[in-house]
């Protein structure tokens, strides 16, 4: 009989070791398909993205190049001194307007096509991009069509209005685009020897913008996207795991249990509640393990350093209410040698915003690389979280870009508001110019009226969890004590001042714990007695 329940047991068990090593493959197998296909649409749209602003760039060029022409048009050309580089265009021989003598010298006619094309070759040199003025038929073979542009014009006169498409061109790949230039009044000045009408497509502008600077901006965002899948990922398979884990023990709990109930019932009751302590007890700390590896990642996304401006004391500290934070705070270096200025708040706190903290500083960082406008940032930085924000989560933020050459602020708030301190203790509120990322994917946040920090003037940018901390009595801390704190304290370092305010709103909510994250970031223009 003992022989026979030992082989009963035996087979059990194998039993379910072989559906628990399907089932774990099966979720691991299921979560990096889920990973990988989530990685790879954010790739993809990250990389749309860049083409599209390749688009819009080659769109504003397009532009230019239009206005600039039809300024020429409107004009006749211009004329200019006739030197060894420039001689008269041999396509207006028959123009009397061609030359004109002056006492100084002759006059030669640059028509609208030459000067277009002049400027051109000049900007393709300075700038990289190529602006070309063409035709199927030409009157200056310089202005013939390459195979793409030959190509284009066909599509134009069949009835496109504009012809686009991401090319490889001699230095890189280019966005290539190409619309049609219509004949007018003026333009028969040259052209009505051909042919053409009023109103007929004669030709059209092509635009060639190099993506490689595009590329090259959109490569960090692509690490920071690859290294936030790649946390998710992890930290999925240790939930796997850890849960398979569980899972796997309590199976043999039961099996251990119905083993020892054949034996002795009173045994199985004392074993089970040993056992149940003891798998909280392993809950606990594996969940504690996960949160201080999430906190420790995220403190080393907040600056190591405070970048040193001369004249100015720039400072900033976080306190999480738990080992993860949903603030953070950031200092940037700008493409126009401004610096960024960051302080943000997801709402609620913990680990999801924490998670949520991170994307958006990874998204900030690389969207600071390219642009400059405090308030084109945020707007772009809104569309892309706002696909991965759930309902009730949102980002209140606020983006400041001072200059340390003429000592110039401008800021955008997104559902986030600060206040500027003058020398005499009076206080103005930076409103926000928006409403918080994530809520709306197409909000638009508005760049503020930029100002100049004068000597003793102070920033203060903080989150909510200092005004909001709250006492015994559920009184708040309120903007008001926070500003008096730091009036008392403005002559003391950036550093200090943060402190002492920090610490101020914790004892006032004292002796409760902290029941958010507090997050505060001070710039000071030195007085001129202060040390620099």
């Amino acid at each position: 009989m003992m022989a026979s329940n030992t082989v009963l047991v035996a087979a059990t068990r194998g039993s379910h070791a072989i559906r628990f090593r399907t089932h774990f493959w099966g979720l691991v197998g299921m979560w990096t398909a889920a990973a990988a296909c989530s990685l790879a649409w954010s790739v993809h749209e990250q990389r749309q993205n860049i083409f599209e602003i390749g688009r819009k760039n080659a769109e504003t060029a397009y532009e230019k190049d239009l206005v600039y022409r039809r300024w020429l048009a409107e004009h006749g050309g211009v004329y200019v001194w006739v030197t060894g580089e420039t001689r008269p265009n041999v396509y207006l021989a028959g123009s009397p307007r061609r030359e004109v003598s002056t006492p100084r010298g002759t006059l030669t006619l640059i028509n609208p096509a030459t000067a277009t094309r002049q400027v051109y070759e000049m900007e393709a040199e300075a700038y990289g991009v190529r602006s070309h003025l063409t035709s199927l038929r030409p009157i200056n073979p310089l202005n013939a069509p390459d195979p793409w542009e030959s190509e284009a014009l066909r599509l134009l006169d069949a009835g496109d209005n504009e012809v686009c498409s991401l090319e490889r061109l001699p230095g890189g790949s280019y966005i290539r685009l190409m619309r049609p230039l219509v004949t007018e009044q003026k333009c028969l000045e040259c052209h009505a020897e051909q042919g053409y009408q009023i109103g007929q497509i004669r030709g059209g502008i092509s635009v060639s913008v190099p993506m490689q600077p595009l590329w090259d901006a959109g490569r960090k965002e692509t690490i920071a996207v690859c290294a936030g899948h790649g946390l998710l990922w992890v930290i999925g398979l240790t939930g796997i795991a850890s849960g398979m884990r569980r899972h796997r023990r309590a199976i043999q709990s039961r099996l251990n249990a119905e083993e020892e109930l054949r034996e002795k019932e009173v045994r199985l009751t004392t074993f089970a509640e040993r056992h149940a302590r003891l798998k909280a007890e392993r809950e606990n700390l594996e969940n504690q393990a996960q949160l201080r590896l999430a906190g420790a990642i995220q403190q080393r996304l907040l600056p190591s350093s405070v970048p040193l401006i001369p004249g100015f004391d720039l400072a900033g500290l976080s306190y999480p209410a738990e080992i993860t934070s949903g603030d953070f705070y950031d200092f940037v270096e700008m493409p126009d040698g401004c610096l960024g200025i960051v302080v943000a708040d997801v709402s609620g706190h913990g680990t999801g915003p924490a998670l949520l903290a991170t994307e958006t500083c990874a998204y900030l960082r690389a969207l600071a690389e390219t642009y400059s406008d405090v308030g084109e940032i945020l707007t772009r930085l809104n569309k892309l979280l706002a696909p991965d924000f759930e309902d009730g989560y949102f980002v209140t933020l606020f983006l400041g870009r001072f200059n340390p050459a003429d000592h110039s602020f401008v800021y955008a708030g997104a559902g986030h508001q600060s206040n500027l301190l003058d020398a005499d203790g009076q206080v103005k509120t930076l409103e926000s110019t928006g409403l918080p990322l994530g809520l709306v994917d197409d909000a638009v946040i508005e760049t503020s009226v930029p100002f100049t920090l004068q000597s003793s003037q102070l920033i203060l940018m903080l989150t909510d969890g200092i005004p909001e901390a709250a006492d015994a009595e559920d009184e708040l801390y309120g903007m008001k004590r926070a500003l008096d704190q730091v009036r008392s304290n403005r002559h003391r370092p950036s550093a200090e001042i943060i402190e002492a305010l920090c610490r101020n709103a914790q004892a006032f909510s004292a002796p409760d714990p902290q029941s958010d994250d507090m997050t505060a970031v001070v710039l000071k223009a030195n007085s001129p007695n202060q040390p620099h």
